[in-house]
């Protein structure tokens, strides 16, 4: 049950990450940046207009994966524990979508060439090894306290990814965005 839970979650982080770490990079080869660069736009809300379109592009995904997840939860939790399940579940895979989205998206603007998606799955395979491996050192392995401290955790380091990738973004968006014509 959590590792399909975590799979699925998995699945739409990763497919954001695609989609999200090309974004920069797209406009850089058609000069569409410099469209953006010369509207009356602040730097976030072009930098938010990305993430909300990523959003939107996954929506369906998002709404399969959560009707998924609702339905093995009420197969092997019960109703009783369904809401708690699911919110659980829900505030994982929206913070793994944040960080991983907001990392594709430095990444994205940073270098130009497309290495967002093998920095994001460098990470997110990295903190799923090592940090489970931590995680489980601390509190043991196969009871509630280790599926919640895997829960929490996830939250906690995808929420911190999210924040510092998206304060990167936001800081230096015009000036990298900018370097970048300058050098031609």
């Amino acid at each position: 049950f959590v590792t399909l839970s975590i799979f699925s979650i998995s699945l739409v982080a990763l497919g954001s990450v695609s989609h999200t770490g090309i974004s920069f990079n797209r406009e850089r080869k058609s000069r569409a940046m410099e469209l953006l660069l010369t509207t009356s736009l602040s730097d976030k809300e072009i930098v938010m207009g990305k993430i909300q379109a990523v959003a939107l592009s996954l929506l369906p995904w998002i709404i399969s994966s959560l009707i998924c997840i609702g339905g093995l939860i009420l197969i092997y939790g019960g109703e009783k524990h369904f809401w708690e399940g699911f919110a659980a579940i829900f505030w994982e895979g929206a913070s793994m979508w944040f960080g991983m989205s907001s990392l594709a998206l430095w990444t994205s603007l940073r270098y130009r060439k497309n290495l967002a998606f093998p920095v994001c799955v460098a990470v997110f395979f990295a903190w799923n090894t090592l940090g489970r491996i931590m995680v489980m050192s601390i509190v043991g392995f196969g009871n509630i306290r280790s599926a919640t401290a895997f829960i929490v955790m996830d939250v906690v380091i995808f929420g911190v990814l999210g924040i510092v990738s998206l304060m990167n973004v936001f800081g230096r968006f015009r000036e990298i965005a900018l370097r970048d014509y300058d050098r031609g």
